[in-house]
């Protein structure tokens, strides 16, 4: 039984029933109020059991898990009539001034001004479709053979673009092996290359722009932080610039 006690986290409730009114694989239910839910106990299951970390560097559990996503993925906008929250990736001119007062970088930042509106127009084109938005060993389970993976706790579930799900995936698989981030690519298969360099690049900028305002630099922004100082971020934009399909 899961209770929600605040009425807004209650919407999960009704991701279970979206998502398996799209024949997307979700833990059994067997009755819920507005307010509860009775899912299938997974600790007493024959079939499947709870994620664990190892996971993350399983071949065929990080297969799995990608045939999953590119399922959930396929749920578009226009498919959906319930009210679901939407995610809008933007760039602001006001963040990349700040970020350009507080890091210098001009040339990076300047280029990045005269580029923002052409890519927030690609951006806003982009499909958006259900994303779970919440990649962790612990929200999911998988078949004991590995052959199934389903992932759980829809509390974060939006609308968005594919990118937003899939960097942050590649990242926490990457951080643990990047064969086993390359074969979740492989099995995913095709997405928007340009949509993800340049999710990729406004991830950076909006890491760069939180952590300025710190008193102390926080260690999660070392890595952008980095890319901006050694001239990575500027080699991804001129990269983003150069892809013929990019509307210029």
């Amino acid at each position: 039984m899961k209770y929600f006690s605040d009425s807004t986290n209650a919407h999960e409730i009704g991701c279970y029933k979206l998502l398996a009114g799209f024949n997307i694989p979700v833990i059994k239910a067997y009755n819920s109020t507005e307010n509860a839910i009775l899912l299938d106990d997974i600790n007493y299951s024959k079939d499947y059991r709870m994620g664990q970390e190892e996971d993350f560097t399983n071949d065929e559990t990080v297969k799995s898990t990608a045939k999953w996503f590119k399922k959930l993925h396929s749920i578009s906008k226009d498919k959906i009539t319930e009210i679901i929250p939407q995610n809008n990736i933007v760039f602001k001119n006001s963040d990349i001034l700040e970020c350009k007062k507080h890091y210098g970088n001009e040339e990076f930042f300047n280029k990045l001004t005269l580029h923002i509106e052409v890519m927030n127009n690609y951006l806003s084109k982009c499909e958006k479709v259900l994303i779970h938005d919440d990649f962790y060993y612990k929200n999911f389970i998988t078949k004991k053979d590995n052959s199934e993976t389903i992932m759980f706790d829809f509390n974060y579930m939006k609308l968005g673009i594919k990118s937003i799900e899939l960097a942050f995936i590649r990242k926490v698989i990457g951080l643990r092996s990047k064969q086993a981030e390359l074969l979740f690519i492989e099995e995913y298969g095709e997405y928007d290359v340009l949509e993800y360099s340049i999710y990729t690049l406004y991830n950076h900028i909006d890491c760069l722009y939180q952590a300025q305002s710190m008193d102390n630099f926080p260690e999660w922004a070392n890595n952008s932080k980095g890319l901006l100082n050694n001239g990575t971020l500027l080699d991804n934009l001129n990269a983003i610039i150069d892809i013929k399909t990019y509307p210029m």
